[in-house]
């Protein structure tokens, strides 16, 4: 967020999502393979209406970028029931964009738009940090990323499948937001119309996962469908040989680090037969 209000990112490329964006997309990679400057933008457990701010954003404070490439998946369409690591908005709450869409999605409290030190109570290590960046010291301590891909290792944890199945042992149905399906059609109208080349990109899910998602395929027609329909194209990697190994999952919807550098490769290969990069 301090990078995309800086306006020091000003990328050809940028990759916008959620966890699955961010996670198994690698801008290292992306930039060898297609010759470009890429920047992820993912944002983790967000739908397409933080998605589309994060855009907006970052519009706003950098220059327009020549490719999107959208990570969709299950969540996309669905609403926010709440904002997840609202801290990171906290510092932004007078921009007004920022503003308006957490009250919409009611990520903060009243008192937190008016009384500037409310909205960090319950984020004691965010206080520490903005006191030491205050007084010129190096208080943060956050996790390593480069362009926004985090570099921490990440192999299969089995317990946090397990929970999942234990929580719906007979799967789960996602909510599908007839306001973000208009939403993200203007939006893939608006890249096309500033000439932005745009790929919509649904990842490999853990293959023993698929059937918990119940509504997935009609989620994932409506997502073809709104490519289609604005003659964009749309990389489906749901039944991609990937999705069968656990060595390429870190859970049943995140790769390892291991699948993330695989897929990143494959994905960009497929990007660089759909666009034409130079510096």
């Amino acid at each position: 967020m301090t990078e995309v209000f800086r306006g020091s990112i000003n990328a050809d490329l940028i990759i916008l999502g959620n966890s699955r964006a961010r996670r198994h997309i690698d801008p290292k990679i992306v930039d060898s393979v297609l010759s470009v400057d890429s920047y992820n933008l993912g944002q983790d457990a967000t739908g397409f209406r933080i998605q589309k701010m994060i855009y907006d954003l970052y519009r706003q404070h950098n220059q327009k970028p020549k490719y999107i490439v959208h990570i969709v998946g299950s969540g996309t369409l669905e609403e926010e029931d709440g904002l997840y690591e609202r801290i990171k908005f906290a510092p932004y709450l007078n921009d007004s964009l920022v503003r308006a869409i957490t009250i919409e999605i009611k990520g903060f409290d009243k008192l937190d738009y008016y009384l500037p030190y409310f909205k960090y109570s319950g984020f004691p290590n965010e206080i520490k940090a903005g006191l030491a960046s205050f007084f010129g010291m190096n208080g943060a301590s956050n996790e390593e990323v480069y362009k926004g891909f985090p570099k921490t290792h990440f192999d299969w944890n089995n317990v946090i499948f397990e929970r999942f199945k234990n929580e719906f042992p007979n799967g789960t149905t996602l909510t599908i937001s007839d306001e973000l399906i208009e939403a993200m059609d203007a939006y893939i109208q608006s890249c096309k119309d500033e000439g932005i080349e745009i790929v919509l990109v649904y990842p490999p899910i853990y293959n023993e996962a698929k059937p918990y998602f119940q509504n997935n395929p009609q989620i994932l027609d409506i997502l073809k469908g709104l490519a289609q329909k604005n003659e964009i194209p749309f990389l489906d990697y749901s039944e991609d040989s990937l999705s069968y190994s656990k060595e390429n999952f870190a859970d049943h919807v995140h790769m390892s680090s291991k699948g993330a550098e695989i897929f990143t490769k494959r994905l960009s290969q497929d990007l660089k037969n759909l666009f034409k990069t130079e510096r």
